[in-house]
């Protein structure tokens, strides 16, 4: 087994023996060293030396595998440089011929989607954050609809916290530097923001550094507006189908309910008094199955109908507008196939409250030979 951190702070892996990942499962914090032996010897019929123990902790803490002082340090460490740093920098850069392939592909992309709004006040989209080869379809549908929209000054981005440490909705005042350019964030809407919360968001802001959600759609609206500016604000939003629901699982920050009404009451105001245009996006996909993510079963047809059928239903609750039911029924089912951008859908449709919510595209990019599917879905919200 190869122990590795999701979240990109911790650099390397650590391989493991199936004994010592036994052991490494038994790290909760609630177990003592002389509880991991015994449950040890039990397993494997052999005891464990305490001193053998111990001398693995030291290799796992060297390693910032632990939830320690040392990783707290790392931790620190790296949240001081990324405030130092003038931008947030996008963990995969490029030469410039794969930068002007990348423009070039997200503007055909841009270009198969159908605008369908009429001429209406378009508020708010939902998009994937697939890559943008298996989320095409959708990706195309929702940001077709900013086609005619160029009115629009700034895009709220809410990104699904995928590895990070925030249990609440988490922030970052920094650029975001991708490929395509440098997005400006909007320091001033932010502060208002922070004010009208009361509570620092920006706590945990390293969480944004390798999360991609966010930055997949800041690349396409600078590929969309080209040389015409536009401002972000950029916020990762947390899992709301845990045990804890709206609020955070480890009882810092705001519940998402209380966050969304505050950015609602912000954006209400800034539009009566400064008469800014601003967009909420959401970057969310739905469903992740096959055997990849757990699910002990092939891909086939009867399995992939019934995910299509579970999304439908969590899309019919994002077309009347209704967060509360959607959170609701994933948290009712237990989230059987691991819809993971409850947090941001919620906020989208809390947000924007009394917006006609339109579908627009349903997708399931499926790879059989690998056991991995995910689905995901476009829609605009209009007033």
């Amino acid at each position: 087994m190869v122990l590795y951190d999701a979240s990109g702070l911790v650099p390397g892996t650590v391989t493991l023996t199936p004994g010592a990942m036994f052991l490494v499962t038994l790290m909760n914090g609630q177990n003592t060293l002389n509880d991991i032996a015994a449950r040890f010897a039990q397993r494997f019929k052999q005891p464990l030396p305490i001193g053998q123990l111990v001398g693995m902790l030291h290799q796992l803490d060297r390693a910032g595998m632990l939830d320690s002082p040392v990783f707290e340090a790392r931790y620190e460490e790296m949240t001081r440089r990324y405030r130092q740093a003038p931008e947030r920098r996008s963990q995969t850069p490029m030469d410039p011929g794969a930068v002007d392939k990348l423009r070039s592909d997200l503007t055909a992309m841009l270009s198969e989607g159908q605008v369908v709004t009429d001429g209406q006040k378009v508020v708010g989209l939902l998009a994937p954050h697939l890559d943008y080869a298996r989320g095409r379809p959708c990706y195309a549908s929702a940001y077709a609809q900013l086609r005619g929209q160029e009115a629009i000054d700034r895009f709220v981005i809410l990104g699904t916290n995928h590895f990070g440490r925030s249990t609440t909705a988490v922030w970052t005042t920094k650029d975001y530097h991708t490929p395509l350019g440098v997005a400006r964030t909007d320091r001033e809407f932010l502060r208002r923001l922070q004010e009208r919360c009361g509570a620092d968001l920006g706590e945990r802001e390293l969480d944004h550094l390798r999360e991609h959600s966010a930055e997949l759609q800041v690349m396409v609206l600078q590929a969309l507006r080209g040389s015409q500016p536009f401002e972000i604000v950029p916020v990762l939003c947390p899992d709301a189908c845990g045990p804890t629901g709206l609020d955070p699982a480890d009882g810092i920050g705001p519940g998402l309910d209380t966050f969304a009404d505050a950015l609602a009451d912000v954006l209400s105001n800034e539009a009566a008094t400064n008469g800014k245009r601003t967009c909420v996006i959401a970057g969310a996909d739905l469903s992740h199955v096959g055997r990849r993510f757990g699910d002990d079963r092939d891909l086939d047809d009867a399995f992939l109908h019934a995910v299509e059928q579970q999304d439908r239903a969590a899309l019919a609750r994002i077309q009347a507008g209704d967060a509360d039911g959607l959170v609701a029924d994933l948290r009712a089912a237990e989230n059987p196939y691991r819809v993971c951008s409850g947090g941001c859908l919620y906020v989208l449709l809390r947000v924007l409250r009394g917006s006609q919510v339109r579908m627009l595209s349903y997708h399931q990019a499926v790879d059989r030979e690998h056991h991995t599917g995910v689905t995901c879905a476009a829609a605009v919200l209009v007033k």
